[in-house]
């Protein structure tokens, strides 16, 4: 409410700036002398209708905690088609695939560096094969009823050895890899530093020097009047370093350097922006354009245009197109984000990748479903379905390894109880005459 009140008194001193300048000077002279007043009084709106409410704020704050914390996911994969000139699948197999599904539960702990999952493959409603997995910086950890009736270990650094120690490798299948490279692989790609949340504070700050230097003037009027704001190379400069300099740890790559001052184009008619010019690198433009009766800009460089609906009511609707990538998404920002039509289409070469579903964030979980996961290329035509959501977690990750048994400690009874767990389990159904014994 402050807020409001405060943004009324700028808007209503601005209002009576804008006439007493043109009571004194009249209308064209007030343009030349205070063009920032007829700016502000066009831009000002804008920046109120496109400001997001705190619950918006509240979920972009959320998903970004995730990004650097911990996490627990549920995920639901299933496949509708899988065809291809290369795909050679028994016919019986074939048309249960849109029965099959996998369903996993997964949570990552940050605090004790250790990720868990558990996997069901089902056929229906039907549990075709399960799987626990656990891991650590020493130790993996994997358990499943279809096999055994204990957890298996394995030393993460130590892999082939033990492998080659147990009885299978002994007697069926030894392997030769590098376990320093396996290991360090693993630690890259499952406890990597952690990603944290981009700090904007030292560029928002940059943003009073810009203030303080920028120039305003009026370009004359044609259909509607033009005015430029320019800011100074080395205040553009400084400010797009901060904002790198906040992106670091997702290696975007090196900034934009501008070598002249970057000068803004506003084309307004009365009280109402009409559209912006601004230069970006490579001599490229991107162009603003604001509706007259509000609630809908575009945009477009020579790389990507869209269009960008919106209203008082919170409800957005984006259209984008970027060559070959087009996305178009329907937005509730009235008390959480949502895309309930979500959709892509990709194309790249002679492959193509195109989704719908929806997309909802609230600040207590992201939950996505894609009804329709299409992949097609020359070789292969599929589609998936997905389900996942992620929140919060409510329990650490740990592992009881009371009952555990070390992969090179298992023998051959053992092996035999494996074969006939999954003789007797709904996998063995399905692999049919595949165990059957000489």
């Amino acid at each position: 409410m402050v807020a409001t009140i405060r943004l009324w008194i700028v808007l209503t001193a601005i209002g009576i700036t804008c006439a007493g300048a043109a009571t004194i000077y009249g209308a064209n002279v007030a343009r030349q002398v205070v063009p920032e007043f007829f700016i502000a009084r066009a831009v000002l709106p804008v920046i109120q209708a496109l400001t997001p409410n705190n619950n918006v704020l509240e979920a972009i704050d959320f998903a970004g905690d995730l990004l650097g914390g911990s996490w627990h996911q549920n995920l639901a994969l299933g496949i509708n088609r899988l065809e291809g000139e290369h795909i050679n699948i028994d016919p019986s197999l074939q048309s249960i695939l849109p029965l099959l599904t996998l369903h996993s539960n997964m949570a990552w702990d940050s605090a004790r560096q250790a990720y868990s999952a558990d996997l069901d493959f089902r056929m229906a409603v039907t549990s075709v094969l399960d799987l626990d997995i656990y891991l650590s910086h020493n130790l993996i950890a994997f358990e499943t009823s279809t096999l055994f009736d204990f957890p298996i270990m394995l030393d993460p650094q130590n892999i082939s050895g033990e492998w080659n120690t147990s009885l299978l490798g002994r007697t069926v299948l030894p392997i030769t890899f590098d376990d320093h490279t396996f290991y360090q692989t693993y630690l890259s790609l499952l406890f990597s530093e952690p990603i944290t949340m981009p700090d904007f504070t030292a560029f928002l700050a940059s943003f009073q020097g810009i203030q303080d230097d920028l120039a305003f003037a009026h370009l004359g009027r044609d259909n509607f009047d033009k005015f430029s704001v320019t800011i100074p190379s080395s205040r553009a400069n400084n400010s797009v370093q901060l904002f790198w300099e906040a992106l670091k740890s997702f290696d975007i790559g090196s900034p934009p350097y501008f070598k002249d001052d970057l000068i803004i184009i506003l084309q307004i008619d009365g009280s109402r922006l009409v559209q912006v010019d601004i230069p970006l690198d490579d001599s490229d433009t991107l162009q603003l354009y604001f509706s007259e009766s509000g609630g809908h800009i575009r945009f477009s460089t020579s790389q990507i245009e869209g269009d960008w609906f919106f209203g008082n009511d919170g409800q957005f609707t984006h259209s984008i197109t970027i060559q070959d990538f087009k996305i178009f998404a329907n937005w509730d920002f009235s008390d959480h984000l949502v895309a309930e039509n979500f959709s892509f289409s990709v194309m790249v070469e002679d492959i193509k990748l195109s989704a719908n579903g929806f997309l909802r964030i609230s600040a207590e979980q992201i939950d996505t479903h894609l009804r329709q996961l299409d992949l097609l290329t020359d070789d292969l035509d599929a589609s998936f379905n997905l389900r996942t959501t992620i929140e919060r977690p409510t329990e650490a990750v740990a592992f009881d390894s009371s009952n555990a048994r070390r992969l090179a400690d298992l023998n051959i009874f053992d092996l035999l109880a494996m074969y006939q767990n999954i003789n007797d389990s709904p996998l063995g159904g399905v692999l049919g005459d595949f165990l059957s014994l000489p």
